[in-house]
């Protein structure tokens, strides 16, 4: 990551007001503890965090801090995702 990816993902964080994090089925365990780590690390800043996964956290990590965050529904929200592309390129 060069630094001007990181300060433009510095930027983007800052102007966010709500934030989701994810992490897929069948993380590792320190791809979970890093999720809510991070979630909670932007919440600390003053920003709504939604951390979700398809998959509950597993018992064992239960008894860590905000385990009990993570959600599999992420609400009935509309979610637009955009992207450059040309028409004629795609198939």
């Amino acid at each position: 990551m060069t630094t001007d990816h990181l300060q433009l993902l510095q930027e983007q964080l800052a102007a966010a007001r709500s934030i989701i994090v994810l992490f897929p089925e069948g993380a590792a365990v320190d791809e979970i503890l890093s999720a809510i780590s991070f979630g909670l690390g932007l919440e600390s800043i003053g920003k709504k965090v939604t951390i979700a996964s398809p998959m509950p956290v597993s018992e064992a990590l239960q008894n860590f801090t905000g385990s009990g965050q993570v959600t599999k529904n992420l609400a009935r929200k509309n979610l637009q995702i955009v992207f450059p592309y040309k028409p004629e390129q795609v198939d």
